[in-house]
């Protein structure tokens, strides 16, 4: 009996022994470190190509949209008034750049909204601000990728 308490006395003092120490000098993480994603639209997405729509328009019935973002970090955009009696297409191309959270580009030289959110082949207008535009149409203010443009 004797043998078999020392036994278990042995067994328990080497499990408890396998424990790490538990020391004040071990390192923990910074909780000031703020952890974060490194994926942008700018360099995650396929974001070059052309992009349309219709937006609303206040005196027509709106507005054709056509917008092709370039690589080198060019654009084209052509924009036809619809329900006019002659047509009115107007066509700028100038360059545009990213925000710093690499997810919004900014038309370079157009008038004021003149920022867009890129998504996963679509590109959202925004207002003024730089916020998504809200209300009951805000699905009006988007571009859908021509997929057919996109090369293998």
């Amino acid at each position: 009996m004797k043998f078999l308490s020392t036994l278990l006395f042995i067994s328990m003092i080497s499990f408890w022994g396998c424990d790490e120490p538990k020391t004040s000098n071990q390192k923990q993480p910074d909780a000031s470190i703020a952890l974060h994603d490194s994926h942008t639209s700018q360099n995650s997405l396929d974001w070059s190509g052309t992009y349309s729509g219709v937006m609303p328009c206040a005196s027509c019935s709106g507005i054709e949209t056509s917008l092709t973002l370039y690589a080198d970090g060019t654009y084209s955009l052509q924009l036809t008034y619809l329900g006019n009696d002659e047509p009115n297409t107007f066509e700028t191309r100038g360059r545009f750049s990213w925000n710093e959270a690499g997810n919004t580009i900014i038309l370079e030289h157009e008038d004021e909204p003149n920022q867009f959110f890129v998504g996963e082949n679509y590109l959202a207008k925004l207002d003024k601000d730089g916020n998504r535009v809200t209300g009951d149409l805000p699905g009006n203010y988007v571009l859908h990728k021509n997929l057919s443009d996109v090369s293998d």
